[in-house]
């Protein structure tokens, strides 16, 4: 495995150790992670949250809606 990939590995693995704690701030629900898109995803509220250079951005103004 490359560097590239072992850093990309290493920051999923925090970011799924974090969802363990983390919830949705609007709904206070539970949020899983999209490694597609690279966001975390409320199923309930239909809201991404976008992830910047390993951090989750859990703002409701940064949120984009998902479509149905």
């Amino acid at each position: 495995m490359n560097s590239v990939n072992a850093h990309k590995n290493s920051n999923v693995q925090k970011i799924l150790k974090l969802l363990e704690y983390v919830v949705c701030p609007n709904c206070h629900g539970k949020l899983r992670y999209d490694r597609n898109e690279h966001k975390l995803i409320c199923e309930n509220c239909r809201l991404a949250f976008p992830i910047v250079d390993g951090i989750p951005v859990l703002l409701l103004d940064k949120a984009q809606k998902l479509e149905d």
